[in-house]
């Protein structure tokens, strides 16, 4: 079951008031509220829990003072300037607190959204991070959305094959043996009577395979020998060519005709293609309409405010439109 907040008696509010003057603001208090999402709290030792997790070696800049977090700094380089070194304790401080703040905001938006669909949340102690919980949700969630989808319908695939038929037009193919980088012609002809002899002389031939291409597509010194290889007869040797400042010698052994693929040999891939694009539309349309959904519920201490927060007015940064976190 989710937590939430129960109402709380006049007298029983004074106390709480009283008690909250003498420690919930505070850094340092460990059950001071960082941020609440639609009134579900995420408190200062959860986050530093979660710092603790993704710091890099476990080891959390201590601020205010970061003592520690010079100490080590100065004991890796120990030629840094102490102003320079507390400052980037401080930038590791602050960005280790927004990441860490970032994965509990979205956990409990997840939890959120999973009991609004009404999806059956599992229960978790007051202490018990959102973290693990959320991500079975994200599957759960992700499981519901897929079932909400529609099935590809023949019509859909067989308009995608007609307006994208020149995905399925295959160009004529040919494989080849060649010997390349031969210095001189007289090296080229023994080569061509190695090749004729089929491998039986020195053997030092490629196997190799080319679509027919576009001009665009040849760079002009390799112009000359692709016109060569696509002229060519099969199983007759051509050379030597100039390639490349060397010369070249080569036979076609087999060609493939250019083809266009059938719509029933390409059916199930397209099908594929068509579901993962839908599914992909669908899931940007919710990830979307979740963040706006939940970020006007998320309110966050003044210190504490960052771009997932209700109060946050600073320049948005880019996110990836399929992600939950």
């Amino acid at each position: 079951m989710r937590r939430s907040l129960k109402s709380i008696a006049p007298g029983a509010a004074v106390i709480a008031m009283g008690s909250c003057l003498l420690g919930c603001g505070g850094a340092g208090s460990q059950g001071s509220v960082v941020a609440r999402v639609a009134g579900v709290p995420i408190t200062r030792q959860m986050l530093d829990r979660r710092m603790t997790v993704i710091a890099p070696e476990h080891r959390v800049p201590d601020a205010p003072r970061y003592t520690d977090c010079i100490a080590h700094q100065e004991a890796l380089v120990p030629e840094s300037l102490a102003a320079t070194v507390k400052e980037e304790c401080q930038q590791q401080y602050q960005a280790l607190k927004r990441q860490a703040l970032d994965v509990l905001i979205s956990s409990e938006w997840l939890l959120a959204e999973a009991s609004r669909l009404g999806l059956q949340a599992p229960s978790r102690s007051a202490q018990q991070e959102p973290v693990a919980a959320a991500q079975t949700e994200a599957a759960r969630i992700r499981g519901r959305l897929a079932k909400s989808e529609r099935a590809i319908t023949a019509q859909q695939i067989a308009s995608y094959y007609k307006a994208n038929i020149s995905r399925f037009e295959r160009r004529e193919r040919r494989y080849i043996d060649i010997v390349e980088k031969l210095p001189s012609e007289a090296m080229a002809r023994v080569a061509m009577s190695d090749l004729a002899g089929a491998g039986n002389g020195s053997g030092a031939f490629l196997h190799e395979s080319f679509d027919r291409p576009v001009a665009s597509e040849v760079v002009p010194p390799r112009r000359r020998i692709m016109r060569a290889i696509f002229a060519a007869r099969p199983h007759v040797v051509v050379g030597p060519l100039p390639l490349f400042g060397h010369y070249a010698v080569f036979e076609v052994t087999r060609i493939v005709p250019s083809h266009r693929q059938p719509l029933a040999q390409v059916r199930t891939s397209i099908e594929r293609q068509l579901a993962g694009e839908q599914q992909r539309r669908t899931l940007a349309r919710f990830v979307m309409a979740w963040r706006t959904r939940w970020i006007s519920r998320t309110d966050c201490q003044p210190g504490d405010v960052m771009h997932k927060c209700r109060q946050y007015r600073g320049p948005l940064a880019p996110e990836a439109p399929l992600d939950f976190s």
